[in-house]
């Protein structure tokens, strides 16, 4: 957590394949946090790229869009969960993710799965996803843009 972070050296923070260079991060408010953009801000300099889970679950970015954009200039990257495809259509969480989704806003998909219990319903997002946007970008979405954060050795 912030400020925190900025105490750590860069290999004490959590990264994909603990390459150091993409972290993964959430948070859960009714409006921006004072500290986010100097979190991210630190993140840059240290040459990590943040990339904030599940927005479309984030309050403030349902009821202020504007939010959501602020997070992106700042060069957050997204990632969707791919339950809130199963949430009911009028739900606030699928219809963010379906026009966020929709408008290719998403840098990947992520499960979210605590347990495997949680499995099936996902793949069921997944099914919906692929109706929504065709075979090409849920595949670039799971698999093509994750390639260079799994791999400590890739560009």
């Amino acid at each position: 957590s912030w400020p925190a972070l900025k105490n750590m050296e860069p290999d004490q923070i959590i990264s994909y394949a603990l390459a150091g260079r993409h972290l993964l991060f959430d948070f859960w408010s009714d409006k921006l946090p004072s500290s986010l953009e100097p979190a991210i801000e630190f993140l840059h300099s240290i040459g990590m790229q943040p990339i904030l889970a599940h927005p479309e679950r984030i309050s403030v970015f349902q009821r202020d869009p504007a939010a959501l954009e602020a997070v992106i200039e700042m060069g957050v990257l997204l990632q969707m969960n791919t339950w809130c495809l199963t949430d009911p259509p009028e739900a606030p969480t699928r219809r963010m993710a379906e026009q966020l989704l929709k408008e290719d806003r998403y840098f990947c998909f992520g499960s979210d799965t605590h347990n495997s219990a949680g499995m099936p319903v996902r793949i069921v997002g997944l099914t919906i996803a692929t109706e929504m946007v065709g075979p090409d970008r849920v595949d670039r979405l799971t698999r093509r843009n994750l390639l260079p954060l799994l791999s400590p050795f890739a560009g």
